[in-house]
């Protein structure tokens, strides 16, 4: 078992390596080919405050993205330890600055529980499992829409939804529903035929880490967990609108979800994100707008 894991821990590595090259590399590609600077900066010679208005709210609404990530994390840890408020944001934001220097944020969960009680800190991990799982149900739920509303457009430069891709999606995103709501009673029942060796000692922690939640209480993770995912892409949305590409709402609510769903799927490290995220909003916005560099930028 450890050979194999380390097996998957190299390939993965290098996986991501070449990941990050490629996509800095498109990026640079990108940046040297497009002819249009002069025009992009007369774009900025006469800022209205309407366009600077776009800006700052989607900055502002930065502290409603991560406070409502620190009511997630403070619902899901009160039954267990009793914290204020203010110390599950702070708990919030030691996870996102230790997991933006980790391959894939794997080192969030960790930076997170650090304000927890030393005796807690494995079960409030899988608590932030937990709480992860919520905002994937979001990204699925958000990107099935997207799908659907695309096989229904006439946005055809970004190609045609294959006929299967609708009915998989949606029963992925039952399944997933399903097995995040009923979280409590099937960890219940797997925790007394999970074996306390090895990776089964962190198997059994997370699945009693499930069973602290009852399905009222995910009820209100997976809709906090809608308006989370619903506030960045109201910011992605606006930071496009600042960089002059014009697109519609309904196209924002197609193209965005999708963007967030491709590079949520790409294995990448923290600080090649923004090289990965980039060629991703060029090629999704490529159908509205014509300004890769904004695309980019934004």
């Amino acid at each position: 078992m450890a050979e194999t894991n380390n097996w998957i821990d190299r390939h993965l590595k290098w996986i991501k390596i070449v990941v990050m090259i490629a996509a800095y590399g498109y990026l640079v590609y990108m940046l040297a080919t497009f002819d249009n600077y002069k025009g992009f900066a007369d774009n900025f010679d006469h800022m209205t405050w309407q366009r600077w208005a776009l800006l700052l709210s989607a900055v502002m609404l930065t502290l409603v993205n991560w406070g409502l990530e620190g009511v997630k994390w403070w619902m899901l840890v009160k039954p267990f330890e009793d914290i204020t408020l203010t110390k599950a944001v702070k708990s919030v934001l030691i996870g996102l600055t230790v997991g933006f220097f980790t391959p894939n944020r794997v080192g969030e969960p960790a930076g997170r529980v650090l304000l927890l009680s030393e005796g807690k800190r494995l079960t409030g991990i899988s608590l932030v499992i937990v709480g992860a799982l919520g905002q994937v149900l979001a990204n699925i739920l958000f990107s099935v829409l997207a799908l659907i509303m695309l096989s229904g457009s006439q946005m055809q430069r970004i190609g045609n939804v294959p006929d299967y891709w609708i009915p998989v999606s949606i029963v992925l995103l039952v399944a997933t529903l399903a097995l995040f709501l009923t979280m409590p009673k099937w960890s219940s029942r797997l925790i007394g035929k999970t074996s306390e060796k090895g990776l089964g000692v962190y198997l059994c922690q997370f699945l009693q880490a499930g069973t602290l939640s009852d399905t009222r209480q995910l009820s209100h993770i997976a809709l906090l967990s809608l308006l989370r995912y619903a506030t960045y892409t109201v910011q992605y949305y606006l930071i496009i609108l600042f960089f002059g590409i014009e697109i519609s709402l309904v196209e924002g609510f197609i193209l965005l979800p999708l963007n967030f769903l491709l590079v949520s799927v790409t294995p990448s490290i923290s600080f090649s994100e923004l090289a990965v995220r980039a060629p991703y909003a060029v090629a999704l916005l490529k159908s509205v707008t014509d300004n890769t560099l904004g695309a980019a930028l934004a």
